[in-house]
């Protein structure tokens, strides 16, 4: 009688059961038990070794060990006696019993301390009668616990095979598992003792045969055809259906997109490129990247993504391992491209260029098998890995696939980087089906608000993001996703909190988990999440065209259930790394079964449920997923250890909180006072931000274990370097105290000070999402994360909260309170305002709002019609008269209002044509006409500014395609009289109160005079007559002014606010000077989407002081934009009335000059599968003297500058471009120049000055 327990282990060496719990040491001896009945063997000398040697066997299939320890257990004894079974899987299964059997002197003392005991024992018991009591006895004599028990009893001409397992300490099917696997390797070394122990299955047939069910994905697709061939059947099939649109509003076409493209390649091959050739590609999400895309494909060449933020000896790796001879760029100024080492082309002038050459833009004949893209992922020596993919791999992932709804009404937003995989899915998802791809900027990605604007505003129906993405996304608003059809998230373990929340919040969105490596071309396998969630997501079922297997750890197929390795195979597969044999030998591997594919060792450790989906589990080796970029920690700490200095380094991966950003941080050695912060920015020089690590801890000595190896576990806790808890000034009130608290947790820091600032402690522009998100919860405030930019410590973060808190009323979110019933309402100031202008000419339409709408053939108008009827009848403002009733302006809602869809025959009439006269008592104060245009058709509509704002435009458009669409709308939770009604019952007064004095403060003192230099003498009255000025700063400049303004920590904005004062600074010769600004006037969460009109105008008084630097100056213009922007619900006609003294009709009270930004992709939006876009009417109005407009697109910000022409002519505004520009050029060639200098250097305008002088005749 003998029993052999397995393994014998340390707590350095765990062994971890499918299904097993962690248990206590005195946990109840209820047991679990499965049952086999087996043919006995016939006789032979080693029959003694044949149950231990097969769970041996089976073991090293669940753990990967090359070596089990067992011990020999008697009844009534107290231990057992260790000894080692080694495992070689080039050994029969003969030769590998007889071992067994051979092994009977005891191996290596197995000693344990009571503090190192761990009940996770396994039970091996031959011919024992009752080996469930047996157990109990080894149990009562203090012996470790078992969780598993298999025991072997011969019965007449059978063997009895009995598993056991504590109910406490492990699932019940682990004993039905171990047993049929004990069975099949049993059965093996009977049938098969000349079978290698590496080719013994653990499977049953009937498992076999559902794994190849698994992997049957084969379906129809277009494997044979290149990408620029399948483009061009779009091309062919609906030309004037939009294909990209720009995060500015810029839409291509599909004939559009197909011409640029053209153009393009055939200028690059003019400059040699054709197949086989590389092509560089330094490009942010833009229209121009689209077309570059497709440009060097139509070539016959593949593209290689440079990412414009790259550092310089990433860049010349890329291209020089890339063998890229020539490299496309937006701005060939940009250091990414600088530092090429190749020639250099700008995408626009290339383009331009060849715009009468394309008589050799031929097609190259498609292959699908030609390189489509180079992509560079991480390694583990340091050296990045390039992995080409092909034409095919590219078309498998977007055409015949069952992961997602391609087709031409998909309206894909892009998320990712076009050096992120991605954006493979996104980009050709769109155009090898005649759908249109949506650009945006990273600012909008990253906030909630914004992003869900755009998601409405453009009708997205796909959007993918990366886990910690869209986690952080969903704590700001879960909502935003509503307007999607599908929602894929993947690139790391999806949170199941965060994603029940959506499921919850959004019941009609579709959220895919889309699991991939970037050798397999984007996307592997896929899982449709649905509710009631289980602990773990899923990554599902291999896509079509694609497989995905579970191997054990001798290359064989894992049994269901049981962890192991995942390979993936099919048309996605990428030939091999490029230009790295060596590699590829390691990575890609021949199937030991089925037909012996061609399969990618991904590195990941899943296993495979009952319904054959796939389960992620973690990694096999150390590699980490960072904003959605596969990284090897490796790879970073061999870059670390090139750093003059640093002796040893190790690399790890943190996690910010559950579900929260994974980090970065290095732990090195020095035998020299190392400076931590040097040594980040030294490798922020040569390293993609993704590999820099946010934080360095400096230690004496990395931790080792008893095998020599850096113990991970024992390397601390991350903290912010060159400061020591209790050199930190803690915090000093309340509000500091939950400011820390938050960036604790935004951090993952324990201990931070007020004086800290947010990105030295390794925070990344996500973290910066998180905490602003974070900021506006705690303190009930509106709070953009971009004050983080300006504002990055707690000490000043915490002074902008007190100010935004300056009353009880504000420190929480205020709900707007419903309007009683009655017959009407008053009229707020921004309305009020409208209404008498608009009485001083009844004909005049200079505070309409035109727009015109581009629209693909097919849509329907009385659908139309139908659709603007709802909208009227949803929103109470576009029912609403004013009139005024002797005594003031009121407004009243009717119950409803005729409307009909103009609808023409010919052509869309001009704009002007198309505006007339509103009555402003006679609602809907809103007009639309629909007119064929060529193949399409075109959207004329026509609004009053008295019932709405940029931002009401924005969502009524969206509301009217949803309504068109069929797509639920929720209820309105306010109407535009609630507001009305506050503001004249309390509102009023509450932003008297709060907002008064800061502006009193301002104009304390009246402005010293600044006249603007004119040309002729001013009229009596103020008219509106107008021109404008169109111009850019170019990419260059607008590349130099991000710069500056990422590195100085403030906005655009701020900076073009700066250089326009001190424009007029040099115009009026004053340094005193005032500017307008438009404001939202929205700073109730619950107008944020409510539609109205709310903007209000803000002035910008600059004291400007000439011997500052501008980089001074420029800081104290982003604090004075930001206080300006906390005090913008103070009504501009009540401050006139307050400070402005007698008014002069001549111009405008305050000030004679404004300055706008439009943010990129806002003036522009997605209607209908078409665009709307504000419409250019041929005659310009301008309440100002000079009105100032930006408009900022991904490269380049452009402006316009309208100008009256009762004061100016154009020479003049030629003048004023002129000395705007060689300011901005002096700022950003020396911020550190004294403004004085930047003045002097600007030549004064040569323009008459004109006195009006009055006779008395």
């Amino acid at each position: 009688m003998s029993t052999f327990t397995t393994p014998a282990r340390t707590p350095e060496d765990p062994l971890d059961l499918p299904g097993a719990r962690p248990c206590a040491g005195d946990a109840s001896c209820s047991l679990h038990r499965s049952v086999r009945t087996l043919p006995l063997p016939p006789a032979g000398p080693d029959d003694g070794a044949l149950l231990p040697a097969a769970l041996a066997l089976v073991l090293r299939r669940y753990t990967g060990r090359a070596e089990v320890t067992v011990g020999r257990l008697l009844a009534g004894a107290a231990g057992a006696e260790p000894y080692v079974i080694g495992i070689d899987p080039g050994l029969t299964l003969g030769e590998f019993v007889r071992q067994t059997a051979r092994t009977a002197a005891p191996g290596r003392a197995v000693t344990r301390r009571g503090d190192e005991v761990e009940p996770q024992t396994v039970v091996v018991a031959e011919d024992i009668e009752d080996a469930a009591a047996l157990f109990r006895e080894t149990t009562a004599h203090g012996a470790v616990p078992f969780d598993l028990a298999v025991s072997a009893r011969r019965e007449g001409g059978t063997v009895r095979l009995d598993a056991l397992v504590h109910a406490d300490a492990a699932d019940p099917l682990l004993a039905e598992t171990v047993l049929r696997h004990v069975v099949a390797v049993l059965n093996a070394v009977i049938a098969r003792p000349s079978q290698l122990v590496a080719d013994t299955s653990l499977l049953t047939a009937e498992e076999q045969a559902f794994l190849d069910t698994c992997n049957a994905t084969a379906v129809p697709y277009p494997r044979d055809r290149s990408i620029p061939a399948l483009f061009a059947e779009q091309v062919a099939a609906a030309p004037g259906r939009p294909a990209v649109v720009g995060a500015d509003g810029t839409v291509l076409d599909y004939a559009e997109l197909d011409r640029r493209s053209a153009r393009l390649a055939a200028r690059l091959r003019r400059h040699g490129v054709g197949p086989g050739s590389s092509v560089a590609l330094c490009a942010e999400r833009t229209p121009g990247m689209v077309v570059a895309t497709l440009a060097i494909l139509r070539a016959g060449a593949c593209y290689v993504p440079v990412e414009p933020g790259y550092p310089a000896d990433r860049v010349r790796f890329v291209v020089a391992d890339s063998a890229a001879g020539l490299m496309l760029a937006a701005d060939a100024g940009r250091s990414a491209a600088a530092a090429a080492g190749v020639p250099v082309l700008s995408w626009e002038t290339a383009a331009d260029s060849a715009a009468d050459s394309t008589e050799d833009a031929v097609e190259t004949p498609g292959d699908a098998e030609a390189r489509a893209y180079v992509m560079y992922t991480s390694g583990t020596t340091g050296r990045p890995k390039g992995v080409p993919i092909s034409h095919r791999n590219v078309v498998r992932l977007v055409r015949g696939s069952n992961f997602a709804q391609f087709g031409s009404d998909t309206r894909i937003l892009q998320t990712g980087a076009l050096a992120f995989d991605a954006a493979t899915f996104e980009i050709w998802g769109s155009l090898l089906n005649g759908g249109t791809l949506h650009l945006t900027d990273d600012a909008t990605i990253l906030d909630a608000a914004a992003l869900g604007r755009a998601v409405a505003a453009r009708s997205i129906t796909t959007m993918w993001l990366t886990a910690p993405l869209f986690n952080q996304l969903v704590e700001q608003d879960a909502l935003l996703f509503r307007p999607l059809r599908e929602l894929l998230v993947g690139g790391d373990a999806l949170s199941v909190p965060h994603i029940g929340r959506v499921l919850a919040a959004c019941p009609g969105l579709r959220v895919v988990n889309g699991y991939g490596p970037t050798e397999n071309t984007t996307f592997s396998t896929t899982h449709h999440v649905t509710l009631p969630l289980d602990d773990r997501i899923p990554i599902g079922l291999p896509i079509a065209n694609s497989t995905a297997h579970v191997v054990d750890i001798d290359g064989g197929a894992q049994a269901l259930g049981i962890p192991g390795e995942l390979l993936v195979g099919g048309d996605g597969l990428t030939s091999g790394y490029l230009g790295r044999p060596e590699l590829d030998a390691r990575a890609f591997v021949q199937a030991s079964f089925g037909g012996g594919e061609r399969l990618y060792r991904t590195g990941d450790l899943v296993r495979r449920l009952p319904d054959g989906t796939l389960e992620f589990l973690g990694r096999v080796d150390d590699q980490v997923k960072i904003r959605g970029f596969r990284v090897e920690p490796g790879e970073v700490a061999q870059q670390v250890l090139r750093e003059p200095g640093v002796q040893e380094a190790v690399v790890v991966a943190h996690q910010r909180a559950e579900g929260g950003e994974k980090y970065l941080c290095a732990y090195v050695t020095s035998g020299e006072d190392l400076d931590t912060r040097e040594l980040r920015e030294a490798l922020a020089r040569r390293l993609p931000a993704h590999l820099v690590p946010a934080h360095i801890v400096l230690l004496d000595a990395l931790p080792l274990n008893r095998n020599g190896k850096v113990d991970r576990s024992a390397l601390p806790e991350p903290t912010h370097p060159g400061h020591s808890d209790t050199s930190r000034t803690r915090a000093r009130d309340e509000t500091e105290a939950v400011l820390v608290g938050l960036w604790q947790q935004a951090l993952g820091l324990d201990s931070v000070g007020v004086h800290d600032d947010f990105f030295d402690l390794g925070a990344s522009s996500l973290t910066a999402a998180i905490l602003g998100s974070g900021i506006q919860r705690a303190f009930g405030i509106e709070f953009s994360a971009a004050l983080l930019l300006s504002h990055p410590t707690i000490e000043e973060v915490a002074r902008l909260v007190r100010v935004a808190c300056d009353s009880p009323a504000d420190r929480a979110p205020r709900e707007l309170p419903r309007a009683p019933e009655q017959p009407d309402y008053p009229v707020p100031p921004q309305q009020k305002r409208l209404y008498v202008e608009q009485l001083k000419d009844a004909t005049a339409t200079s505070y309409h709002i035109p727009l015109v709408a581009y629209l693909p053939r097919g849509v329907d108008a009385d659908r139309l019609e139908r659709a603007f009827r709802s909208l009227i009848d949803r929103h109470e403002v576009l029912r609403t008269a004013f009139e005024h009733n002797g005594t003031e302006v009121r407004q009243r809602v009717l119950p409803a209002v005729p409307f009909e869809l103009g609808r023409g025959a010919g052509p869309a009439p001009s704009v002007m044509e198309f505006l007339r006269p509103f009555d402003l008592a006679e609602p809907p104060l809103l007009r639309a006409a629909l007119h064929p245009d060529g193949e399409g058709s075109r959207l004329l509509l026509d609004l009053h500014h008295i019932i709405a704002d940029g931002t009401a435009v924005q969502v009524l458009l969206a509301e009217l395609a949803a309504l068109y669409e069929g797509r639920p709308l929720p209820e309105p939770k306010h109407r535009y009289r609630d507001y009305a009604h506050w503001w004249e019952a309390t509102g009023r007064e509450e932003v008297r109160s709060r907002q008064e004095p800061f502006w009193l403060d301002v104009f304390a003192e009246p402005p010293v005079g600044a006249d603007l230099p004119t040309d002729r003498g001013r009229p009596a009255t103020r008219g509106t007559a107008g021109d404008r000025l169109a111009f850019d700063l170019g990419a260059g400049r607008t590349a130099a002014l991000r710069a500056l303004v990422t590195s100085r920590r403030v906005t655009t904005f701020s900076f073009l606010a700066a250089v326009h004062a001190l424009f007029l600074a040099a115009v009026t010769g004053s340094y005193d000077v005032v500017a307008g600004i438009p404001a939202a006037g929205r700073s109730l969460p619950d107008l944020a989407e409510l539609p109205g009109m709310f903007a209000n105008t803000v002035c910008l008084r600059s004291r400007i002081d000439p011997d500052d630097p501008f980089e001074v100056y420029l800081r104290s213009t982003g604090e004075q934009v930001v206080e300006v922007f906390r005090h913008q619900d103070h009504p501009f006609d009540a401050l006139v009335e307050q400070v402005a003294g007698e008014r002069d009709y001549s111009r405008n009270p305050l000030f004679d000059a404004m300055i706008a930004l439009q943010p990129a992709g806002t003036d522009t939006q997605s209607f209908l599968g078409g665009t709307v876009q504000p419409a250019d009417t041929a005659t310009t109005h301008t309440m100002f003297d000079l009105n100032l407009h930006f408009f900022e697109a991904a490269d380049s910000i452009g402006a316009v500058w309208a100008y009256s022409t009762d004061l100016f002519d154009q020479a003049t505004a030629e003048i004023f471009r002129d000395v705007l520009l060689r300011i901005v050029d002096g700022a950003l060639a020396a911020p550190d120049t004294p403004v004085a200098g930047l003045l002097g250097h600007t030549p004064k305008p040569r323009i008459p000055r004109t006195v009006d002088i009055e006779f008395d005749l």
